[in-house]
């Protein structure tokens, strides 16, 4: 059985490397939370004194994440047997995105949320069995937070979004896939040759696998969403 070379992999079964996180947005939402306190005392004199309107403003800053592209590659020590990484791309499939939101204290309860957004064209490899998207991919979810500890009024977050290979590959890394599982190791080499290259096609929304991605097609947005209460 012929081996496919890192060359060979490299050109023609680079199975996706998709830049994602090349756009982040960031947004506050429920503006700004205004606090009244309408402090009104009766006087003989009929006046009345209005307490102080004080504005202020959710922020999610700073925001870090652990890597800036998910990659659907071959494993880091997977460097043998017919699919093998090509010594410098390696799968990435969690990002942790995490930071501090302040003027915490008017957060409403439950109202930190995250949600991913996916090129339109790369639901194909989703819905194909290539991958399984994150929880968050297409609808907001909650994200717990903790009280800062030093900082009042300052609350921290952790959030992992993760993909997970699909059923096409058994859940599993196709590069061990085709290497070590009982069915994957039975495939022939043209038969996965093929499958990683509909892989790549469906991701894109190409029609020639070793084509370039149109600009965007490859772009995943991210949204952190602060509501006051």
């Amino acid at each position: 059985m012929n081996k496919i070379t890192r060359k060979h992999y490299n050109r023609k079964l680079i199975m996706g490397g998709l830049m994602a996180f090349a756009s982040i947005a960031l947004i506050s939402t429920g503006f700004a939370a205004f606090v009244l306190s309408t402090n009104a005392e009766h006087k003989v004199d009929g006046n009345v004194n209005v307490g102080t309107v004080t504005k202020a403003s959710l922020k999610i800053e700073p925001v870090e994440l652990s890597s800036t592209s998910f990659l659907f590659e071959p494993t880091k020590d997977d460097k043998s047997g017919r699919v093998r990484n090509d010594d410098k791309n390696f799968e990435c499939l969690s990002i942790n995105i995490s930071g501090e939101i302040q003027n915490s204290q008017y957060l409403a309860e439950k109202g930190f949320t995250i949600k991913l957004e996916l090129p339109q064209k790369f639901q194909q490899a989703i819905t194909d069995g290539y991958i399984v998207a994150p929880e968050c991919a297409g609808k907001e979810v909650a994200i717990s937070t903790s009280n800062h500890g030093t900082k009042p009024n300052v609350k921290t977050f952790s959030y992992d979004v993760v993909f997970t290979w699909g059923t096409k590959f058994n859940g599993m890394n196709p590069g061990l896939y085709y290497d070590t599982d009982p069915k994957g190791t039975t495939i022939s080499n043209e038969e996965m040759t093929t499958t990683l290259e509909n892989f790549r096609k469906a991701a894109y929304g190409l029609t020639d696998p070793n084509g370039a991605p149109a600009t965007g097609d490859n772009v995943f947005h991210i949204t952190l969403t602060a509501k006051a209460s």
